[in-house]
């Protein structure tokens, strides 16, 4: 076999090159090892083979100088080539194997790349107040400010003084236009009791787009005033206008009927004189609905007696709520009419108390309509307050007069 110092000079750092180049795939593969386990004695066969490399690589460089042999190695030039091919294979099959155990392995490094590679900044600080971990969004977003990287606590928390703070939601303003939230929490596990970690996140968009809600709703809430004060004015409008068609009617009925028995007074002419007192009856009807109305029962029932009146009631309800306060304005309003319409003494009315309304039935001893009776500006104006009210009304003439009312049941006012 030809050794070692027997090969040209070229040859000799050829094949140098070529133990050289092993040994360095050997060392990758320790270190890889290395930084992925931690474990200096699961990679005792690596290191072994690289320091055998090392000391054959060392050996074979000794016996040569400036080309020349030095003193004479009767190591064979295969025996170098085998170790130096095995060291390729070996360091190649070592480098696959662990690269393939390594996608199911967590490591240090992985978790320092993980982290690294995130977009949210984190800090781990020590209760030294030394940083013992930091990612790069973290170090940017720091360096923004001071321009440096920070290396301890301290400086963080300079830092973030120094800029305008949000209320108490950790929100920070960066330059650059940036909004990010940061938030300490102290580590109570076992191992990192003590430990600090610093989260920051940028909430740019969601702060840009929620000042801009709440200028929205401002906006719309300002929109809704003004639209509810449109509606109360829009409702006065529609009350005055109302206000002056009735005092128009009644200006023109009253006027008249007036003149109507002013003509009959003064030439001495018959005329219709029940059809000109109706319309003036009805006219000043108008102005009973501005008369303070009885309050309860117990009132209703004295003005009854004031006008020799009897008034019956069957039934209860509350005088308080709105079915209560429209049975005692009917109650006033029949009580009139059997006085002044059926020539009567008594009204009584009826109440039933249904599971979502009532139902009460105003009758009278008075004497029958003779026909179908004609809503005046009594009955009117309560047909009105009832329907607003959500209930219904309906009249009877035959065989006796009966009004009956269906009102909804309400809170208590």
């Amino acid at each position: 076999m030809i050794s070692f110092t027997s090969l040209a000079p070229v040859w000799r750092y050829t094949v140098m090159g070529v133990l050289f180049a092993a040994d360095i795939c050997m060392l990758e593969l320790c270190l890889y090892k290395f930084n992925n386990r931690g474990r200096f004695l699961k990679i005792l066969a690596e290191s072994g083979s690289f320091a055998l490399g090392v000391i054959l690589l060392a050996y074979i460089t000794a016996s040569t100088c400036k080309g020349s042999t030095v003193f004479e190695i009767g190591l064979p030039v295969a025996v170098i080539l085998l170790f130096a091919a095995f060291e390729f294979v070996f360091a190649a099959a070592g480098t696959v194997r662990e690269r393939k155990k390594s996608k199911g392995f967590l490591s240090p490094l992985s978790v320092k790349q993980a982290l690294d590679n995130l977009d949210s900044g984190i800090c781990f600080v020590d209760k030294n107040d030394r940083i013992i971990l930091i990612n790069r969004a973290m170090v940017r977003l720091i360096s923004s400010v001071s321009g440096s990287v920070p290396q301890a606590g301290a400086q963080i928390d300079s830092v973030l003084e120094g800029l305008n703070k949000s209320g108490s939601d950790g929100l920070y303003f960066f330059p650059g236009g940036t909004v990010w939230q940061i938030g300490k929490t102290v580590l109570t596990q076992k191992n990192v009791e003590g430990i600090v970690q610093i989260n920051a996140h940028e909430v740019t968009d969601f702060y840009t787009a929620n000042e801009k809600l709440k200028r929205d709703n401002e906006t719309l809430a300002k929109t809704n005033g003004e639209m509810q004060q449109m509606y109360e004015n829009l409702a006065d409008r529609i009350r005055e206008q109302e206000t002056l068609n009735l005092k128009i009617r009644i200006h023109n009925d009253i006027g008249r009927s007036l003149i109507d028995i002013s003509d009959m007074m003064n030439s001495a002419r018959g005329g219709d004189v029940k059809n000109s007192l109706e319309r003036l009856q009805n006219a000043v009807s108008y102005f009973a609905q501005y008369d303070r109305a009885p309050e309860d029962f117990d009132e209703i029932a004295a003005k009854a007696r004031s006008m020799n009146v009897t008034l019956t009631v069957i039934g209860t309800v509350d005088g308080d709520s709105e079915a209560g306060e429209l049975i005692i304005t009917a109650c006033d309003e029949c009580i009139t009419n059997c006085v002044y319409h059926a020539k009567g003494d008594e009204v009584r009315v009826t109440i039933t108390a249904q599971e979502n309304f009532y139902t009460a039935v105003f009758t009278n001893n008075g004497t029958p309509p003779e026909g179908e009776i004609k809503e005046g500006g009594g009955l009117s104006s309560l047909r009105r307050k009832v329907e607003t009210a959500g209930g219904t009304m309906r009249i009877a003439y035959s065989p006796e007069f009966a009004l009956v009312l269906t009102l909804p049941k309400g809170e208590l006012k």
